[in-house]
């Protein structure tokens, strides 16, 4: 026997079976890039760290997505009301037109002063909305949204685009009424050397007291206005009390229409009654006489809740 040791025959062919199975199990199982980790532990942490950075990148490209579309929209809204200070600014420019046409033909004789008035007051219509929409204009530019009408809105980079706006509109009613008021000087000549009715007065009158109505609402309405920005009302009580002023001018714009109503309804029946007009007119006058007494009684009604609202909060 010499010192060489062979393995026996049996062993060999078990070890030779157990590379062999060892070897396909390899081959079977796939491959992982040198770049992955190895462990299990370390192929989470980087897989989470994957994921991660996939959804920053993708966030980042809502963020872009998002600021473009809302600079796109705020382009298209700039846009609307650049053109509608456009279309403005042409109306007003006919307005001054027609009012210099009238002028002229005051001055040969071949227009009345009430045309002349009339001139005046669309003149100061088209100025206001001019300058209502440029104001908007400077208001969208600034904030990239639609303009806030609201009372309890927040000033604009330290701008009180409210109040601005509220002035701008006072002056079409401060206009008419200069105008009304003339024209009640003339009526009023008139009567006085008989050429006209005393009758014809009162809707001037009417007219009168609804203008002096609704420059004393935005009078008051920019004084809640101040008192807001000063913080003696807070925002919930500022929009209620604006509310009571806009439903309380309402109550008496009513209010004067209905008396000028009833008379109308006593002046068409003395016409029936000498055959005037058919009778069918009473009917006619008293129709709206009704319509006005009920469209009342719903402005009382709510001017009450408002009310209450504001004496629930306490003041």
């Amino acid at each position: 026997m010499n010192g060489t040791h062979e393995p026996r025959e049996s062993f060999v062919r078990a070890l030779e079976a157990r590379v062999s199975s060892d070897i396909g199990r390899r081959a079977a199982s796939p491959r992982l890039p040198g770049w992955v980790p190895q462990s299990r532990g370390r192929l989470i942490l980087a897989t989470a760290a994957l994921v991660l950075v996939s959804m920053a990148a993708g966030g980042g490209a809502v963020v872009l997505a998002y600021q473009a579309q809302t600079a796109e929209a705020r382009q298209m809204l700039d846009t609307s009301y650049k053109q509608r200070a456009a279309l403005a600014r042409e109306q007003q420019a006919i307005a001054l037109k027609l009012f210099k046409e009238i002028q002229q033909r005051v001055s040969v004789g071949a227009a009345s002063t009430v045309d002349l008035l009339d001139g005046r007051m669309k003149l100061a219509a088209a100025d206001a909305e001019l300058q209502s929409v440029e104001l908007q204009v400077e208001e969208v530019h600034q904030t990239g949204h639609e303009p806030v009408t609201q009372v309890s809105a927040p000033l604009v980079n330290g701008r009180d685009f409210v109040s601005e706006r509220w002035r701008i509109e006072m002056s079409v009613p401060e206009a008419a009424l200069q105008a009304e008021q003339s024209r009640l000087t003339g009526f009023q000549t008139r009567v006085s050397a008989g050429m006209a009715n005393a009758s014809d007065l009162e809707p001037i009158r009417a007219r009168v007291k609804e203008l002096e109505a609704s420059i004393s609402s935005y009078q008051r309405k920019l004084d809640i206005r101040q008192k807001f920005l000063n913080k003696s009302l807070d925002a919930a009580l500022a929009d209620l009390r604006v509310l009571e002023v806009d439903t309380d001018q309402r109550v008496a714009m009513l209010t004067g229409k209905i008396d000028d109503s009833r008379k109308e309804v006593e002046r068409a029946k003395a016409r029936v009654a000498v055959g005037m007009s058919p009778a069918l007119e009473v009917a006619e006058a008293e129709m709206r006489l009704h319509q006005m007494e009920f469209e009342l009684s719903k402005a009382q009604y709510d001017l009450a809740l408002i009310r209450r609202q504001i004496n629930l909060r306490g003041r």
